[in-house]
């Protein structure tokens, strides 16, 4: 399932468009990780909105104490 913002009548990171990606998951936003590598839109958005969410920081520039994720190879790592 893919939520496009067009689809949507929403864009990250207003909440709109995570609600329409849980419905169409069937999902609860707490049973969803949201991974992408934009913080206020990938990280902080979905977060407000009740979901769990990692930063995808392939430079290391992330600070410290932040949710990210060097590789999307550590996702299996992060949700066993």
């Amino acid at each position: 399932f893919c939520a496009w913002s067009y689809a949507a009548g929403a864009i990250k990171p207003q909440a709109a468009i995570y609600a329409y990606l849980c419905e169409g998951l069937g999902c609860a936003p707490d049973e969803i990780l949201m991974i992408g590598d934009t913080p206020k839109a990938d990280v902080d958005g979905p977060r407000a909105f009740g979901m769990q969410a990692c930063l995808l920081d392939r430079q290391g520039r992330a600070t410290a104490g932040a949710t990210h994720l060097r590789s999307l190879r550590e996702v299996e790592d992060r949700v066993s």
